[in-house]
């Protein structure tokens, strides 16, 4: 099982985690409650992570201690990333704003 690393300076997580969770990794990225306030990322599986050594040694200390859901946060990525990375359901998104009738 792979532990992803990307940005600690955001609120939200990159295209690199996207790619990460598409292929089931478990990601560790920013992720903050503002992010997750939104509603979209309120069941995203990144692990939120603050910009320090420390900080990330931990997280990544956590997920390697509680192997025994490392197939259950594996198969959460994954599901995430094809309800709200899948190019079909974008294009889907992108479509439905594009035909809205204008205010």
């Amino acid at each position: 099982m792979d532990i992803i690393v990307d940005q600690a300076y955001s609120y939200s997580y990159g295209m690199s985690a996207a790619y990460a969770l598409a292929k089931g990794k478990i990601v560790l990225s920013g992720m903050e409650s503002e992010a997750r306030a939104n509603g979209i990322y309120c069941d995203c599986p990144v692990i939120n992570i603050r910009p320090n050594v420390q900080d990330i040694a931990d997280k990544i200390a956590s997920v390697i201690e509680s192997r025994s859901k490392l197939g259950i946060l594996s198969d959460a990525s994954r599901d995430f990333a094809e309800r709200f990375h899948d190019h079909k359901e974008v294009a889907r998104q992108y479509a439905e704003i594009y035909h809205r009738p204008k205010q």
